[in-house]
């Protein structure tokens, strides 16, 4: 019924995507390392040119962007075992 080469194939092109794409969009937030750096700087405030400071995932853009949101969703099951919603509103 199904081609296992084929769902194989494409199993590994979505965690290929995973990895090279969403990836990347995340690791690209601040983390600790920064927020210490800006601490010890003494830093008063931060300017950020994006719509919002929060996660794109946090902000309308969750239903502005439903293919995103949906692939988002995805990562984040996989990465912490919660749906966006629990993640983000829980």
């Amino acid at each position: 019924m199904y081609d296992r080469q084929k769902l194989d194939q494409l199993r590994q092109s979505l965690e290929t995507w995973e990895q090279n794409s969403l990836h990347k969009m995340l690791a690209n937030m601040p983390d600790r390392e920064f927020a210490e750096w800006a601490k010890a700087k003494k830093l008063r405030w931060i300017g950020v040119d994006c719509g919002s400071a929060d996660h794109p995932m946090n902000t309308i853009v969750r239903d502005w962007m439903p293919r995103q949101a949906r692939e988002a969703e995805i990562f984040f099951q996989k990465k912490f075992g919660k749906s966006l919603t629990e993640f983000f509103d829980g």
